[in-house]
């Protein structure tokens, strides 16, 4: 037999089907309508589970968010970002990360405003033993935060007791100092201190040129320094250029000796060290001569320090 159909049972054999139309629409991840199918949604972890070369996403931890302009030490929540005004602060805060958390668990710090003065430690809760990249920081910072729009984001590894920097948007410290004036006189063989007043950048505010006239070290970290003098007079004797901590580190140093008489003679390095929070870095000039002086300017009578993170 031959031809159309309609609202047949049974068993049929060696059919040609046209539109079908089935008894019940499609319902759960893959619905229909008719014959009509529409894709609809899935987890993250759904997803994992039915790919079979890889995976959909990281993890999928989401992370709410939380504003606090308060002047105390804050303990982290998991999965949250914690955004914090620090402009009002009396003095240093903690911001620890908590006892309680499972693999994978996240927590974060975002500065929406710094402050030039204070700063957010960034530490395991006292007492813990917890760990942040293997080891202990309980007592000691394992950075710290104060400069507008640094975050930092932390992964629980191992529950209950060890992080590691997942996401790092600190922003380098550097500054760029000089000495607008000329130095004309200075004794022979005695440093001079080069008081620095005039600032080409200051990030971080790292930088006095107001007082002390020096570069002070907000946290503990690599830095390139570099300083350079150049002297006012012609000198056959040498001219010595330091970037001191007024006490035994010596972060850029350097000898000149011209052997003849050579006008403006200048004595310039860097140096990439590691250097302690707190240090307080000084430009001086060492002349065998009398009165040799330093040149004043950007390129002469110059410091500059750059973290490295």
């Amino acid at each position: 037999a031959s031809g159309d159909a309609t609202n047949l049972t049974g068993t049929a054999a060696s059919l040609t089907a046209g539109a079908v139309t089935t008894n019940a629409d499609l319902t759960g991840h893959v619905t229909s309508s008719g014959n009509s199918a529409i894709l609809g949604s899935f987890t993250l972890a759904q997803l994992n589970t039915a790919i079979s070369d890889g995976t959909a996403g990281g993890g999928g931890t989401a992370m709410s968010v939380a504003i606090s302009s308060a002047d105390a030490n804050l303990v982290a929540t998991v999965n949250q970002l914690d955004v914090v005004d620090i402009s009002g602060l009396s003095a240093d805060r903690i911001w620890s990360l908590p006892t309680t958390a499972a693999v994978d668990d996240l927590c974060g710090i975002h500065l929406s405003t710094g402050d030039d003065t204070y700063k957010m430690q960034v530490r395991t809760t006292a007492a813990s033993n917890d760990t942040i990249e293997g080891v202990d920081h309980d007592a000691a910072d394992y950075t710290s935060v104060y400069t507008t729009g640094e975050r930092m984001v932390f992964r629980c590894t191992v529950a209950n007791s060890a992080w590691v920097v997942e996401y790092d948007g600190r922003i380098p410290s550097s500054a760029v100092v000089y000495k607008a004036a000329d130095i004309t006189t200075n004794s022979a063989h005695t440093w001079t201190k080069v008081d620095v007043d005039t600032a080409v950048s200051n990030i971080g505010d790292i930088a006095d040129i107001t007082t002390g006239y020096d570069i002070t070290l907000r946290r503990a970290g690599t830095y390139v320094v570099t300083g350079s003098c150049r002297s006012k007079v012609a000198i056959a004797t040498g001219y010595n250029m330091r970037v001191f901590d007024s006490t035994t580190t010596y972060a850029a140093w350097s000898l000149m000796m011209p052997g003849a008489t050579l006008s403006n003679v200048l004595a310039t390095n860097s140096r990439v060290r590691y250097l302690s929070e707190g240090t307080a870095l000084d430009l001086w000039f060492y002349s065998y001569a009398a009165n040799a002086g330093c040149i004043g300017g950007e390129l002469q009578a110059m410091m500059s320090v750059t973290e490295i993170l």
